[in-house]
Parts: C-alpha cells; structure tokens; sequence
C-alpha cells in the first residue's frame, strides 16, 4: 500500500510539474505595453544584441506588440518566449493625445525629455503619468505607464496658494532635492537640504515661493524661531 501511494504520489507530482512548466511557458511574455512599427525589414533576435541568433525576419511596415524597451532593444514576444528587436528598425504607434502632447516639444529647442501627468477631467486626483525621450531622432516611452495622484482638489488653470490644485501648464525641472545625500547615478543637479533651509508659501513675502536658507534668528508671529 504505501508503494502504491509513494507511486501516485510521484506521478501526481510529474503531471504537476509538467503544468507548471507549461503555464511558464504560456506566461513567460510579458504584457504588452505599446505597439511598434517596422520601418523597414527587421530580424527579431534571440538577446538584446546584433550577434544574438536570429528568430525571424518580418517585413516593413508590421506591427508588433512591445512590453518595453532595454537601451536600444525593444522586448517583444516570439513563441511564448521574450525576443528583441533593434530600435534602428522601428517606430512607436502613439494615441492622438500623444502625438498632440509631443508635438508641443518638437518646438522647444533642446527639450528631449517630457514627464507627463494626466487625467480624465479637471477634477480628477489621480493621473496617469508617462515618460518619453528622443532618441535616434524619434520621441519613444522611457518607462512604463505609472498611476499616481495631484492636488486633492484637482486641476486648475489659475493656481492660488492653498487652493488644493495643481496648475496645468508646461513646467522645466529644476533642482532636485532631499533630506539625504545625492542617489547614486543620478544626472540631475541635487541639493541636500538642512534644517535651515525654508519654503516661503507667505503671499505677503518678497520671498514667496522660493528656497531660502537662514542661519539667524527669524521672528513668527511676535515670537522668536532660532534657526
């Protein structure tokens, strides 16, 4: 009896493993996140590399589904398995908005990033946020589409101090900050902040929104702050 169990017990564990590993294989692409054209004829390779063997070679102008892009290589998927193709031989399919949205860099001079945070009405809190950069001379997506969320009252084309509203509009970045040191590997300008430095949100203030640093005595409301 217990040969007999510990012999279903195995075979029950081979026809486990055998689904398991064809629900890898029926999973192992990722989803997809946008779609890509061929500008002209392309070999989908095995990695992310011109030597990588060859899977397939499709014609121009054949869409394909991406579920992102590794430096120069887009990822897609070719028999249940992740493939790559160069970015040299495509282009990305952007919505009307995208296009309208990205067609307002194309006229600023040197502009080769854009952060963008959407909703579906002026109301709305949560936003949808996208990243493109210019490369090889064409706007591609830089990350995956993200969610996240703005004022908690909403959108506003007349920013007034304290109204709960992001203002609409196009804005640089400017310096980056925080509490602690500089991360590793990033581009931008940093600036660690102190306990004496200020954010001024008094409209009366000459230095009303603005980043001031203050060492000496500052005077609230009759009382005295030593900063």
């Amino acid at each position: 009896m217990k040969k007999l169990m510990m012999g279903a017990l195995i075979a029950f564990l081979i026809i486990q493993t055998a689904n398991l590993a064809k629900a890898e294989s029926r999973t192992s692409c990722e989803s997809t996140q946008f779609k890509i054209v061929l500008k002209s004829e392309a070999d989908v390779k095995e990695k992310a590399s011109a030597a990588s063997k060859t899977l397939k070679t499709y014609k121009k102008n054949k869409e394909l589904s991406a579920s992102g892009r590794t430096g120069n290589w887009y990822k897609i998927c070719h028999a249940n398995k992740a493939a790559y193709i160069n970015m040299a031989d495509v282009k990305e399919v952007f919505s009307t908005d995208e296009k309208a949205l990205l067609k307002k860099f194309d006229r600023r001079k040197g502009v080769n990033q854009v952060v963008s945070a959407t909703g579906k009405s002026m109301n709305d809190t949560k936003v949808t946020i996208q990243t493109y950069e210019k490369k090889q001379g064409e706007w591609r997506r830089a990350l995956k589409k993200m969610e996240g969320v703005i004022g908690k009252n909403g959108f506003t084309k007349s920013k007034k101090e304290g109204d709960g509203k992001s203002p609409v509009g196009i804005y640089s970045f400017g310096t980056a900050f925080g509490s602690e040191t500089k991360p590793a590997g990033m581009k931008m300008g940093y600036k660690k902040s102190t306990k004496y430095d200020y954010w001024i949100d008094d409209q009366t203030s000459k230095d009303y929104n603005k980043w001031k640093t203050y060492k000496g005595i500052l005077q609230l409301n009759g009382g005295l702050l030593k900063g």
